[in-house]
């Protein structure tokens, strides 16, 4: 008997430290991926560990801010709010500042600037970057309601899928009647090795199509971006970036010259442009009342004002760039001031800040050049502005006709919402002093390829989709891998058992204690069961609309269970209820789906559009109120707990 204790008592000693270390594994990884900027990544591993132990407010704080810098802001708004809630700002007073950001983000200004306010009132007398940035926030919040009140009569227009992708798309410029603009696109990520760069591309505004791009602004593994060019269009700047860390980009910029129809080899600026260790970027070259030519760019150099200054060069006679000056405080911030662009028709230097009252985010700025000076800032105002990212910003000379990027909702995206930028677009036409909205020559009635980027943007709005389970379904007590049922029938049979639920799950209990627990039960059907149920319909049918556009699908399911068999028991359970899910898209509206589905065992039989794929089959235990006897039905089975741990969920969808 004492060996057997004794090595009972080992063996939950094993237990009880690899558990730990097991799950200890998510917060080194969220950790590294975020050191490494992968802060999509960082989120996933953060959420992971925080289903296992919900209550570490170090992680909760991790995970908020991977969701901020991924611009989940609905996401971090809740995590904040949780953060807030349990800690009070004791040991995070950050966290009333972080969710007064994410709010501002939402365009929840009022809520916002009450945070601000409470924040600053609290940690004024600290002095800290946070201290006077909630104190610029409060204005920039006030600053924003009205905007809100009195917008612009400016008809934004959001570019076509000639020029936009899910990637990145910015620095637009005219020249020659082209547009040119920067570009990630997916066919410079060709594989998972290859580091995602940018290129130059150009757009025909008569032809409606991408022209073939110079070879002159295509570097692999470099990126290539940004360009400027001089009034005559004879010579361009542009940037050439490469990581120099995981979370770090050095930019230099570059010249070429146009000669006999052929751009030049390109050539470096001098080193006090590209200063050593410092990066130059956003070069805008133009010709400045008694200045004469001038080179603008965007640097983090020393000798600035904050973090991204804008400095300017004058170009003098002999082809040489003078000492880059900066151009003070009333242009610069203790933030960053980036994307300047100066028009030289009407003196004018346009730039986007972060720091200076705005919308949220970074802001489009104007500024004129007059009597040798700049005069104070004024923002470009609503819709120009929104609680977004909005930047590089350029016009034409009469600025009539004007192109920014955003990161703005409605901009199309690859894993996440938000993720990147859009070229957007507006035109004015001024008749006897009367500014009139006209349609813009440019691409901006959708296609069916836009529409199904957006449908695709929706499901992937929909991801993580989670559907529920009733205990041991489909197809109890068997070891058969697939099933011929299909969720929807499994949904119906379990909905039918919620009356049960409420009745084994609340025996035993009396008055307040008993109608609570039905109120959960009733929360878990209608919360999570019938929501799920709502949410793969939805999908389902934004599939049917993009399917017969020859959109090419990959959907990757995951199964969960509760642990109240072995281990293969369970693995085999979470195929059969993939597999039941497979069969309700094959079902679905009476067969709709099923010529694209590829089946797992014949795949070659036809060429299909959607493919299933599957992440690791196991337990998941999300709660220590999960009981693992069955004998306890109570808890094992009828409990919100361990119903939650019955799941399936699509977790990612990728398409061609």
């Amino acid at each position: 008997k004492k060996i057997i204790f004794f090595f009972t008592l080992i063996f939950s000693l094993i237990w009880e430290i690899s558990l730990p270390q097991n799950i200890q594994r998510y917060i080194s990884n969220g950790d590294e991926y975020l050191a490494k900027g992968d802060v999509y990544n960082a989120s996933l591993n953060y959420a992971a560990y925080l289903k296992a132990d919900s209550l570490n407010n170090e992680v909760i704080n991790k995970y908020a801010e991977s969701l901020w810098l991924m611009l989940d802001y609905n996401g971090a708004k809740k995590v904040y709010e949780k953060l807030y809630k349990r800690d009070r700002a004791t040991n995070y007073p950050e966290s009333i500042f972080w969710l007064a950001m994410v709010q501002k983000g939402l365009g929840e200004y009022d809520d916002a600037q009450k945070l601000f306010e409470k924040y600053n009132k609290r940690f004024k007398k600290r002095g800290t970057y946070y201290s006077l940035k909630s104190e610029q926030e409060i204005e920039a919040c006030k600053f924003a309601q009205q905007q809100l009140l009195h917008p612009q009569t400016i008809s934004i227009q959001h570019l076509d899928s000639s020029v936009n992708t899910p990637f990145s798309e910015f620095a637009a410029v005219e020249n020659d009647s082209m547009i040119y603009f920067s570009s990630s696109k997916e066919k410079t990520k060709s594989t998972k090795k290859t580091v995602p760069h940018s290129a130059i591309y150009i757009f025909d505004e008569q032809k409606k199509s991408l022209q073939t791009t110079d070879t002159a602004f295509v570097k692999n593994s470099t990126s290539i971006g940004n360009i400027a060019f001089s009034k005559d269009g004879k010579k361009c700047f542009y940037t050439e970036c490469k990581n120099t860390s995981p979370t770090e980009t050095h930019c230099e910029i570059y010249f070429r010259a146009k000669e006999n129809g052929k751009w030049t080899v390109a050539k470096k600026l001098s080193d006090n442009i590209n200063m050593a260790d410092f990066t130059a970027t956003q070069p805008s070259f133009a010709s400045v009342d008694s200045l004469g030519d001038v080179l603008f760019f965007a640097s983090n150099r020393p000798g600035g004002e904050g973090k991204m200054d804008i400095w300017a060069s004058v170009f003098s006679s002999d082809g040489n760039f003078g000492n880059p000056f900066n151009l003070g405080k009333k242009i610069n911030s203790i933030d960053n001031e980036i994307t300047p662009y100066f028009n030289d028709s009407t003196q004018t230097l346009f730039y986007s800040s972060d720091w200076h009252k705005g919308m949220g985010g970074f802001d489009i700025f104007k500024t004129k050049r007059k009597n040798k000076s700049f005069e104070t800032p004024v923002n470009l105002g609503y819709p120009i502005n929104s609680s977004y990212n909005d930047l590089y910003y350029t016009t034409n000379a009469t600025e009539t006709k004007s192109y920014f990027s955003s990161n703005r909702q409605g901009s199309y995206f690859d894993k996440f919402q938000n993720c990147c930028n859009d070229i957007y677009a507006y035109q004015i036409v001024k008749r006897d002093s009367v500014i009139k909205i006209k349609p813009l020559p440019i691409p901006v009635v959708e296609t069916k390829k836009d529409t199904v980027i957006k449908i695709v943007n929706q499901l992937k709005l929909l991801v993580p989709l989670t559907l529920y389970f009733d205990n041991d379904q489909p197809d109890s007590k068997t070891l058969k891998t697939s099933t011929n049922k299909s969720y929807n029938k499994i949904y119906e049979t379990y909905l039918g058992l919620k009356n049960n639920y409420k009745t084994e799950y609340s025996k035993g209990l009396l008055s307040s204690k008993k109608l609570q627990a039905e109120q959960n039960i009733e929360l878990l059907f209608t919360d999570s069961v019938m929501h799920g149920m709502q949410q793969l319909q939805k999908f389902a049918s934004l599939l049917s609309q993009i399917l017969p556009e020859g959109e090419q699908v990959k959907i990757t399911l995951k199964g969960y269970c509760s642990p109240l068999a072995s281990s293969d028991y369970n693995k085999n359970l979470a195929r059969r209820r993939i597999s039941c899910v497979r069969n309700y898209f094959a079902e679905y509206n009476n067969g709709e789906l099923k010529s694209y589905i590829i089946t797992p065992t014949h795949p070659s039989e036809h060429t299909g559009n959607i493919e299933f794929t599957e992440e690791e089959i196991g337990e998941l235990k999300a709660s220590t109120n999960v009981s693992d006897d069955l004998r306890d039905k109570k808890n094992s089975v009828y409990s919100p707990s361990a119903a939650l741990e019955r799941k399936i969920q699509i977790i990612a969808i990728s398409s061609k």
